[in-house]
């Protein structure tokens, strides 16, 4: 009778530990991941090296990205360099078109010529209209034949078929078309979900991008002008993250 009121009492004592374990474990995700409300049409989070999400809401819905879209013009033109079709030295001219375009800029005027590198970090880091669509004119000829290598690409890294891009930077169709030389038919739009699979792809495979996406000013010389990031969350900025 000792020996059956002993398991009787061992049983509740395991269900308590494993009881407080639940609790231990339910307490560590919340505070990793907390319950929180995303005031957003659609979110992602993904990790970037696994590839795991983690928390999504509205995530394939197909949307206007804005200049997220970027993240495909900057993509391209580090393949371009890294497979040598292009180098950071060489010379890339504004066209009336890229001079002349609405929204961030360097502020070019036509035939303004500035090194690749430096068209370069103007798009990252202040999201520049004019810089994107001169490297996009420089790498392919034309925005049309540039926006066909960027829906290439979004197929080739896997990215579903509701992520359509239709010009370099994002912008839309109804402030691109006074150019006769824009990629001005359709509208660009993406799916959270296809947004974080770009950028994961982007930073894994070039990680040589976080060196510039970390720049809060770019000097241009040659303009004798300073251009500031429009990345809110970094270091300095209004919605910075900080590092535990």
């Amino acid at each position: 009778m000792r020996a059956m009121k002993k398991k009787n009492k061992i049983k509740p004592a395991i269900a308590l530990a494993l009881l407080f374990v639940i609790i231990l474990a339910v307490s560590a995700v919340l505070v990793r991941f907390p319950l929180f409300k995303i005031d957003a049409t659609a979110a992602v989070l993904m990790d970037v090296q696994t590839g795991k999400v983690y928390y999504e809401h509205n995530a394939s819905a197909a949307l206007p990205p804005a200049s997220m879209s970027k993240m495909m013009t900057e993509l391209l033109v580090l393949k371009n360099i890294h497979e040598g079709h292009n180098a950071w030295d060489e010379p890339v001219t504004a066209s009336r078109y890229a001079a002349n375009v609405t929204g961030a800029e360097i502020g070019l005027r036509p035939g303004d010529t500035l090194p690749l590198s430096t068209m370069f970090e103007a798009m990252v880091i202040h999201s520049a209209n004019d810089a994107a669509i001169a490297l996009a004119e420089h790498i392919a000829g034309s925005e049309q034949a540039f926006v066909e290598q960027m829906n290439a690409m979004a197929r080739n890294i896997g990215l579903s078929s509701h992520t359509i891009f239709a010009n370099a930077t994002g912008l839309s169709s109804a402030d691109l078309t006074p150019f006769q030389s824009a990629a001005s038919e359709g509208e660009t739009q993406m799916t959270a979900k296809d947004l974080a699979k770009m950028a994961r792809y982007l930073i894994r495979t070039y990680p040589e991008i976080l060196k510039v996406t970390e720049k809060t000013d770019i000097y241009i010389p040659e303009l004798e002008l300073t251009l500031h990031t429009t990345n809110s969350m970094l270091a300095g900025r209004a919605l910075r993250i900080q590092r535990q």
